[in-house]
């Protein structure tokens, strides 16, 4: 409180009326004095685990200065805790500390001038994004000033992380939230092997294999970063869990490919670390305003929803968060911090678009040194192009292992190429035969098609037949709210026969003996077959059907081109020599697409290392919303939207939500609403409406409708 008192009397003593910060109320309940010391506090705290080097340095005095000053505005008395159109507080401060040279502000600090302007600019800026307008002339005209003097680029970014440790700090206060979990949460705390191979054994899969643990903790152990390319079901997440064990991380990142994958992976990491200490985060509009613009202080109480500043120590997501993250979308600037010192755990980054990879690996090389991560790339059908971009980009002990054998000894998969439909195919008497006779003899099939539209007129064709065998039929794509989906995942482990799209591909932990599939490209069919026969060695019968005549969409011509070519030119080689032609295959792959494909985004590549460099480091954010970053880099566009028929229930939740203050309670409503959401594409959300209550498009309405239990989201004959 030193520093808050020394100015306040100073500006007193100018003349400026001003309230006593003792008795002040900044919150509900709390005075400025009281929020300033509860900031230092976990601020502190924080910064000394993260930058422990820093300790007494220029940037703990920053922390210090922007925790003391940051809600100085609000001691005009024109600003009441009280007040229904209250002053920008945030402004009125710069204002007030405008009424000092840089070099006396810059004194009061014990820091040279050029901190003084930053200060000024990141309190302009507590409340809002990092953009480049600022409403205050003269703070615009330090700003200017302050990017040409001479701060160095690791300055830059370690004040970026100062201002995101001060900013969880000011909210943690602000909304009265448990300081001692969320410290908890900062300290490193390795995990005992012993816990985990305890973990795997009461998973119960399959028996624990003592020898292939041992080979999974010499690659979790090898290097700082480690890339593994392993046949699916051989046991990645164990090795990811024994990396965790080795390195202590301060924070984990686990980044999975799809929402199916981050909620079973939550339930099996909650058994082995606790509630506490996991979180799970996949939707963006989870973090919108949701329902029309609020003042700076209901800011901060839905900022306290924004996933918990990534605050436990696990933490599972999607590559879209950490990208929007490393981009400053937003306020996403405000979580980055929590990348130093992080293990971040890529599971099938293959899957990543080009764009996406080329954010991350210019990410990579701009902040890599600063942020001092290790990393764990995984993938049963690994691109050999990703991974040798991202092997250049990254420094230090890299390790490469590509479990040769493991595939070479694997002969689960007897395909069959058929120049047909997927429709037409299931009604050939081969395939046909193959379908019933599988279910005859108490066996389950997967058909996957390539789009939601194909796998609905599937599954309409097939559930009759099933089910007058009483077997058990199940349609599952992404196109069913959160509530929906998660009550068909449930039914998945039951279902004789699973009908899907492209969320069946990756991390189910499921095996069926069947497979009837389209063509896709040669990395996500092998994730495909990755679901059948999982846990067998050999293959005797044909248990994979593959039609190859099928539309582009969603994929690029060129990749349905080449995959299209090499099952004509190595189907054979796959009956004969196993599951080791796959690793030939996919190198094949990516030199046939590396040109035509890859090779086009290098570009954009350009463009993101530029803003990194250039941007970034000047604290800025990309000033363009969250769904048009997603859309460049996902090279489509989905946007959240919220079915018709649970219209009533969010309105309901939102209207509570506008008004519950306690943190508790908040997250549970949040939790709810967000059960209602469905991630659609653009083109499909314009066809409906908006609603602008909520804030979202509502489907369901006009040339799509909504069956919770079956059908998901379809359009309308």
């Amino acid at each position: 409180m030193e520093l808050l008192r020394r100015v306040w009397e100073e500006l007193k003593r100018r003349g400026r009326r001003l309230d006593d910060p003792e008795d002040k109320e900044s919150h509900f309940g709390k005075t400025l004095s009281t929020h300033v010391r509860e900031c230092k506090s976990l601020a502190f705290e924080v910064f000394r685990v993260l930058f422990p080097e820093l300790k007494n340095t220029k940037y703990e005095r920053l922390l210090d200065s922007l925790c003391e000053l940051h809600d100085i505005g609000k001691l005009d008395p024109e600003w009441s805790v009280k007040g229904t159109r209250r002053i920008k507080h945030s402004l009125r401060g710069v204002e007030l500390l405008l009424g000092f040279s840089s070099e006396e502000l810059g004194k009061f600090m014990g820091l040279d001038r050029i901190y003084a302007e930053v200060l000024m600019y990141l309190i302009s800026k507590h409340h809002s994004t990092l953009g480049t307008k600022i409403s205050v002339r003269e703070l615009e005209r330090a700003k200017k000033h302050f990017r040409k003097r001479g701060l160095s680029c690791e300055e830059k970014v370690t004040i970026s992380d100062v201002f995101g440790i001060f900013k969880l700090a000011d909210i943690v206060s602000a909304m009265d939230f448990d300081a001692g979990y969320v410290i908890s949460q900062f300290k490193p705390a390795a995990l005992p092997v012993d816990k985990i191979r305890e973990a795997l054994i009461a998973k119960g899969k399959t028996y624990f294999d003592g020898k292939k643990f041992k080979m999974q903790e010499d690659i979790a152990t090898s290097a700082r970063h480690v890339f593994l390319a392993a046949p699916t079901g051989w046991g990645k997440t164990a090795v990811s869990l024994i990396k965790i064990a080795a390195d202590a991380p301060i924070k984990v990142f686990y980044v999975l490919p799809t929402i199916t994958a981050i909620r079973e992976f939550y339930s099996d990491l909650e058994r082995i670390f606790g509630k506490e200490m996991v979180g799970e985060y996949f939707y963006f509009a989870d973090v919108e305003i949701i329902g029309g613009k609020v003042d700076e202080e209901r800011l901060d109480v839905r900022l306290l929803d924004f996933y918990k500043y990534f605050v436990p120590k696990i933490n599972i997501t999607t590559i879209d968060q950490l990208i929007l993250t490393m981009l400053h979308a937003g306020r996403y600037h405000l979580r980055k911090f929590n990348f130093r010192n992080a293990l971040f755990v890529f599971d099938e980054y293959h899957l990543f678009t080009p764009k996406m990879m080329h954010v991350l690996r210019a990410f990579i090389e701009t902040f890599g040194a600063h942020y001092r991560f290790s990393t764990l790339f995984m993938s049963a059908s690994p691109s050999f192009y990703y991974k040798n971009l991202l092997m250049r980009s990254l420094s230090g002990n890299i390790r490469d292992f590509v479990l040769g054998e493991e595939y070479h000894r694997l002969r689960r998969h007897n395909i069959v190429v058929r120049n047909a439909r997927l429709e037409s195919a299931i009604e050939d008497d081969e395939v046909s035969t193959a379908i019933y006779g599988t279910l005859n003899r108490g066996g389950r099939v997967l058909i996957l098609a390539n789009t939601v539209d194909k796998a609905i007129d599937v599954y309409l064709k097939l559930k009759s037949a099933v089910r007058s065998m009483n077997k058990n039929i199940v349609l599952l794509h992404s196109r069913f709210s959160v509530i929906d989906r998660f009550k068909k995942e449930e039914h998945i482990s039951a279902a004789d026969v699973l009908v899907s799209t492209q969320v069946a591909e990756v991390s189910l932990d499921v095996s069926f003996d069947l497979l009837v599939t389209e063509v896709a490209p040669i990395p996500s069919i092998i994730q495909r077959l990755g679901r059948v026969n999982r846990y067998g060695v050999r293959a005797g019968s044909v248990n994979v059907y593959i039609c190859t005549d099928t539309d582009e969409k969603p994929y690029f011509k060129s990749e349905m081109e080449a995959s299209r070519r090499i099952l004509r030119d190595h189907c054979e080689d796959i009956r004969e020599s196993g599951e080791g032609v796959y690793l030939s295959v996919l190198r094949e792959y990516g030199q046939m697409l590396s040109k035509i494909l890859y090779g086009a985004s290098e570009s954009f590549y350009e463009e993101i290392k530029t803003f990194f460099e250039e941007g970034i480091k000047c604290f800025y954010a990309v000033e363009r919303t969250e769904e048009e970053i997603l859309s460049e880099i996902r090279e489509n566009a989905d946007v959240m939207a919220i079915p018709e028929s649970y219209v009533k229930n969010a309105t309901e939740i939102l209207n509570k939500l506008r008004t519950e203050r306690d943190y508790d309670l908040r997250k549970e409503l949040l939790a709810k609403l967000k059960r209602y959401f469905i991630s659609v594409p653009f083109y499909i959300a314009n066809e409906e409406e908006f609603n602008e209550e909520l804030g979202m498009f509502v489907v369901g309405i006009r040339k799509y409708a909504y069956d919770r239990e079956e059908l998901g989201l379809y359009r309308r004959n």
